[in-house]
């Protein structure tokens, strides 16, 4: 069926994006897979966006590509896909170096077009990631948009890849420092407010860590206890008691508890022994960080 060879073409361009993103883009340039709707189209546009404007950093590129997608019979001018065009466009040309978030757009678009393009930059030019950011925020707390509103879930991933890549940082200087402690504030509460439950739960862990990395091991410490407390309330989930004690561990060894470092650590390391394969892969970093 086309939706299976859809999906199976997404979920491998995904898998591969990150070490491969060349070869993805050539796939999608060789045809792609077929479109059966307008949710389809969106989710191709997405990668497309997401692997032009960040990883290939080939801003002209992927609206070209987009805007060849429109001759996709099931492309919607006046529909969800034409407005995520739209959006996805906009957001290259923001990442490309335009001034400001465009006009033309109502308040959520313009929030999730700067939190789109802030992604697109940040592991490339943190300055201009971090303006866009703190505009994207400033817009949000005035808004104040209803839960139910689409761009918390943007600006959430966004704040939240940007604390995360941050935290991989060896050394930061008190600006970046700030602006990691306000990624991960702004994640834990747009995920709050409309975020699933592991969302909510990955939110309190970046927390723990900007807190602890900051230098408020209080604070920190309360984070990874709000980690394994949501955890316990979502039936104790092997990811989010793994983050809830790996947070804990490590914010112990900051406060020189060798008994509740070595405690929290051998919980953390029996929750990584009961996640598949997948989820180790993707979380082995944090495992070593225990060493």
């Amino acid at each position: 069926m086309a939706t299976d060879t859809f999906d199976t073409f997404i979920t491998r361009a995904w898998d591969d994006h990150a070490a491969h993103p060349q070869a993805v883009a050539d796939r999608i340039d060789a045809g792609g897979p077929p479109i059966a709707d307008e949710g389809q189209f969106i989710r191709l546009a997405d990668l497309v966006h997401h692997l032009f404007g960040d990883h290939l950093a080939d801003r002209p590129g992927g609206r070209a590509r987009l805007q060849a997608m429109a001759a996709r019979p099931v492309f919607a001018p006046a529909g969800a896909s034409g407005a995520a065009l739209r959006r996805f466009d906009a957001s290259l040309r923001l990442s490309d170096g335009e001034a400001s978030a465009p006009e033309g757009f109502g308040t959520s678009d313009r929030i999730r077009i700067l939190a789109l393009a802030t992604s697109n930059v940040d592991s490339h030019d943190l300055p201009r990631a971090a303006a866009l950011f703190r505009e994207a925020v400033a817009m949000a707390q005035q808004a104040r948009l209803p839960a139910e509103d689409p761009s918390h879930g943007d600006l959430a991933l966004s704040a939240h890849n940007l604390a995360a890549g941050l935290g991989r940082e060896a050394d930061l200087p008190a600006s970046s420092l700030a602006l990691m402690l306000l990624a991960a504030q702004t994640a834990r509460h747009h995920w709050g407010l409309s975020g699933s439950p592991e969302d909510v739960t990955q939110g309190e862990y970046r927390l723990a860590q900007a807190w602890r990395r900051y230098g408020d091991l209080e604070r920190a410490r309360g984070s990874a206890l709000r980690c394994l407390a949501l955890a316990a309330v979502h039936g104790d989930p092997a990811l989010e008691c793994f983050l809830g004690w790996q947070a804990l561990a490590l914010v112990d060894r900051a406060l020189h508890d060798r008994a509740g470092f070595e405690r929290a650590a051998g919980q953390a390391r029996a929750a990584f022994a009961a996640l598949d394969a997948a989820a180790q892969a993707r979380h082995a970093a944090k495992l070593k960080e225990l060493a």
